[in-house]
């Protein structure tokens, strides 16, 4: 039974190494971490100060599936039996109208401070390309990011 334990370990992790798919990455040769990080956040602040959020509600589904109805004659009246059916009650959810022109603001924004945009998938634990507190290196060398944007 204790075999089963580092297999079932193994397994638990490798699930937490896949990478996903491309992400966006802030990049300018030579800056570092902390400035690409203000100028994110600059940029973001900019950008909901210029285009605010607007929640819109969007409701899916409530359905109503019947049952089966059998009848049958016992000879005093007939009887009537329904078997099966429900309801699946309708789900709401939120979301920000304005969140995907808001993200095309931010990028052009990073761009004006001379930034560019490019996607890279994320690292797995074996493959940091490169010390992210570091001068970021040229483009062309960075073959994954750690995180999103930075």
């Amino acid at each position: 039974m204790r075999s089963i334990y580092p297999i079932a370990l193994a397994l638990l992790l490798s699930a937490c190494q896949t990478t996903s798919g491309p992400v966006d990455m802030v990049h300018k040769t030579g800056s570092t971490r902390e400035q690409r990080q203000d100028a994110v956040d600059q940029c973001r602040i900019a950008s909901i100060n210029k285009i605010p959020q607007v929640i819109g509600t969007e409701t899916v589904g409530g359905d109503y599936i019947p049952g089966t109805t059998n009848c049958y004659d016992t000879g005093f009246g007939v009887s009537c039996n329904t078997i099966g059916g429900g309801y699946t009650p309708p789900q709401s959810y939120s979301f920000d109208i304005n969140e995907d022109l808001r993200e095309r603001d931010v990028k052009r924004c990073l761009r004006r401070q001379g930034y560019e945009i490019y996607q890279r998938p994320l690292c797995t634990s074996d493959d940091f390309p490169y010390d992210v507190n570091a001068p970021q290196p040229p483009a062309e060398q960075i073959s994954c990011v750690t995180s999103s944007l930075l």
